[in-house]
Parts: C-alpha cells; structure tokens; sequence
C-alpha cells in the first residue's frame, strides 16, 4: 500500500489481483473510493487526485453558496468567489454555469 497527503486528505493506493485501487480519507475521518480498478498505481492516485479535488471545489462552493444565501455575499461578490475557487484549480465551468443564484 502507498499513502500520499492532497489537500490535507490522505490517499491510500493499494494492489489487488484485479489491479490498484485508491481510498481518500478526509480530515474529518471520512472515506471514499470509487469502487474502480486501474491498470497501475500511478493512475489510481491521478484518479484519486482528482477525486480530492473536485471534492474541495464541492466543499468550497457549498460554503460559499451559504454564505450568499445568508446575505453574506453579494450576487457579484459570489461569482468572483465562484471564479476564483474554479480558477485557483484550473477546473473549467461549464457544469457550474447553470447553478442558480436563488435560495430555496
């Protein structure tokens, strides 16, 4: 098994007959994986990478998204926040552009 740390998650990639597996474990001790196998570990850690990755841009916008829902944020004020997360890691926005700005 080969741990690595990514954006403060830790990523266990491990090897079974089937092939290499990862599991992310967030700091607050909760474990995913995405049930796959790759054909070696360097791709299952990619794999893994980018599983942490979308998960703190989730992470962030569900913050930032409260925040405006609370009158934290305003309209502009979010979708700077908004582009400034999306942009910091390189995640283009096309999925996002049909989130609403109206609280439910």
């Amino acid at each position: 098994m080969v741990r690595d740390t990514y954006c403060g998650w830790l990523i266990e990639v491990s090897s079974t007959s089937e092939g290499y597996s990862f599991q992310c474990t967030s700091s607050n001790h909760e474990e995913w994986c995405d049930r796959e196998f790759y054909q070696s570990g360097s791709l299952a850690r990619a794999a893994a990478r980018r599983f942490v990755q979308a998960a703190v841009v989730r992470t962030a916008l569900r913050h930032c998204y409260s925040s405006y829902c609370v009158g934290g944020l305003s309209p502009e004020e979010y979708v700077t926040l908004e582009d400034l997360i999306l942009g910091a890691l390189n995640l283009d926005t096309p999925s996002l552009e049909s989130l609403s700005l109206e609280c439910s």
